[in-house]
């Protein structure tokens, strides 16, 4: 491969600069070797010459630019800011499988999330269709219900005629029996509510006990604070 299709060759735009990088570094933002200026790597090179890369690699601004020594002295800065590019480029290169790996992964996760999705839109519909014959069920069954309902609703007033017809007294007895049972539980839960009237009027004498000494002890409290104050 020759140097053409390697290297870049640009302009630094703050002190026009000319440097060369490797080609994989394209579009990675590094520094100027002069002025320190961060600097875009374009797509394109730029130098048309070896010489513009020697003056690149050394660093300079135009003085002395062709007053190397040797072969060696002219490439050796010029291999070291290769390496670096390339390794920027081979990292930039694992950046970018990286991304592909994840983006397969989340292409992956989006399928898994649709499949799921297209099962439970069906689910639903299965459970719409459900909740549907279910309705239609209830329906029937509500109409059964209210029919014998109607029914029961007769024969129990037929009953209560009966009753009423043929039991008077006992109704009566009934009635009395009740009343006895009342007044008898209503005794029991005046005698209950007492106790417990009781032992809220003690709970509440020993609330107020303790908010009495509550306050005494606010007032102790803050009359030591008030000492404390003239003492500051």
């Amino acid at each position: 491969m020759t140097a053409a299709t390697q290297d870049i060759r640009f302009t630094c735009s703050h002190c026009r600069q000319r440097i060369i990088v490797d080609a994989t570094a394209a579009g990675v933002e590094t520094e100027c070797p002069s002025c320190k200026a961060p600097v875009v790597i374009p797509e394109a090179g730029m130098f048309a010459d070896r010489a513009a890369v020697a003056v690149a690699a050394g660093r300079g601004t135009g003085a002395g630019r062709t007053g190397f020594t040797d072969g060696a002295s002219r490439t050796e800065p010029l291999e070291r800011e290769l390496a670096v590019s390339r390794r920027e480029g081979a990292r930039l290169k694992d950046q970018l499988r990286a991304l592909g790996e994840e983006r397969t992964e989340l292409q992956a996760a989006l399928a898994e999330a649709t499949t799921k999705r297209q099962q439970a839109a069906d689910d639903l519909e299965v459970a719409h269709e459900r909740i549907e014959a279910l309705e239609t069920e209830a329906s029937a069954v509500q109409t059964h219900r209210v029919e014998a309902e109607k029914d029961l609703s007769e024969a129990r007033a037929e009953i209560v005629r009966l009753q009423d017809e043929s039991s008077l007294h006992r109704r009566n007895f009934d009635d009395a029996t009740s009343k006895l049972s009342v007044a008898e539980k209503t005794a029991q839960r005046v005698a209950a509510l007492e106790t417990e009237l009781q032992a809220v009027q003690g709970k509440l004498a020993a609330a107020i006990e303790d908010g009495r000494r509550s306050e005494q002890r606010c007032e102790e409290l803050r009359a030591e604070a008030e000492a404390a104050r003239r003492e500051l």
